[in-house]
């Protein structure tokens, strides 16, 4: 998490400091800023920009601001720059005595209820969260989403859920995924108006459904030599579209090693931020790698297997098929997504994990 600090005095430029230091230890990315007056004695970045500036820069760019000082200065600040629940940053306020520490904006899906949380640990002060799930106890499936890494595809259908939980009416689970331990309370394995979806599709178990998306689909990608990526992108994003598969849920690329040095291959992987793997004809032949594959003796002449995107896509991910091979345009895709359960962090219901 990329996390930018911002104190208005020397008392709050020290605190501050300290914020810095014990979450930077904790293998956060931060950077903190005061004044001119007090960021010399406190070791911080010396802020020279207006505070309607800083605040949209970082409010572009990082994934959580905090504000040490009045809550209503940062209130003014980050007013104009609001957008919406799913795309603002978190937004903490800590006072300069270090009292109270507020989560502001996007306390569940920013994080800013535990970012809350931890910088009052650090300073001793009171946490103050005010999201209802929270006070009541109630389980929060757009915070698991977020804890877990998990894409949240509609989230207008998250106020349906919560209120449904807040009003002790069961909402049901729907999932691809093996389920281990307790479910959170509230939420139940069957047919309701309402309930939760985990899959790598989007989904509609119910007729209120809240698809939470985990980012495990490998994509196996062949191509024809000299392919550029605009063309890969546009076949991926069609294949992505027909298989209701959200580009969220993706979280790496496979191929055959005859294509380790595809320009085109490289660029689209680049572009859009995800890692690419190979694996010799041998690997992708491997017994290790099952399910029901498409055979092509043309692919197998030429590359030394039966085919290269369904075989890389199961091989890396070690799972199962999810999507068969598509080809167009010299191009071919599939999809599969690793092997995954969920069980409790613990005993209290509070939190599920993902597991490989």
């Amino acid at each position: 998490m990329k996390i930018e600090l911002l104190a208005f005095s020397h008392r709050g430029a020290l605190l501050c400091k300290k914020l810095c230091d014990v979450l930077g230890a904790q293998s956060e990315e931060v950077q903190g800023f005061a004044a001119e007056a007090y960021a010399g004695r406190a070791g911080l970045c010396v802020k020279r920009e207006p505070l309607a500036e800083w605040t949209a820069r970082a409010f572009g760019s990082a994934d959580a601001l905090v504000f040490v000082g009045a809550c209503g200065i940062a209130v003014r600040a980050i007013a104009p720059l609001l957008r919406g629940k799913t795309k603002d940053p978190a937004v903490v306020v800590l006072d300069e005595s270090g009292r109270f520490c507020i989560s502001l904006v996007s306390g569940h899906l920013g994080g800013a209820n535990e970012l809350a949380q931890r910088c009052a640990a650090i300073v001793g002060a009171q946490p103050v969260i005010t999201t209802a799930t929270d006070v009541r106890g109630v389980f929060a499936a757009d915070d698991w989403a977020r804890r877990n890494g998990c894409f949240v595809a509609n989230p207008r259908a998250i106020q349906e859920i919560s209120s449904r939980l807040l009003d002790a009416r069961e909402v049901g689970l729907f999932s691809r995924f093996a389920i281990q331990g307790e479910l959170p309370a509230g939420v139940t394995l069957g047919e309701y108006e309402a309930g939760i979806c985990l899959s790598c599709r989007v989904e509609k178990p119910f007729a209120v459904t809240l698809n939470l998306v985990p980012r495990a689909v490998t994509l196996g990608i062949g191509c024809r030599r000299g392919t550029r990526q605009e063309s890969i992108a546009q076949v991926v994003r069609a294949f992505l579209e027909e298989n209701q598969i959200p580009f969220q849920a993706i979280q790496d690329v496979a191929s055959i090693d005859l294509k380790k040095e595809e320009e085109g291959l490289l660029d689209f992987c680049q572009r859009y931020g995800l890692p690419f793997y190979t694996y010799s004809a041998p690997q992708l032949m491997s017994p290790q790698v099952q399910g029901e594959f498409s055979s092509s003796p043309f692919v197998l002449r030429t590359t030394g297997a039966d085919n290269v995107c369904e075989r890389a896509a199961v091989c890396h991910s070690g799972g199962a098929l999810l999507a068969a091979k598509t080809a167009r345009d010299g191009v071919t895709v599939a999809a599969a997504v690793a092997q995954l359960r969920f069980r409790f962090t613990d005993g209290t219901g509070a939190c599920l994990s993902l597991e490989k």
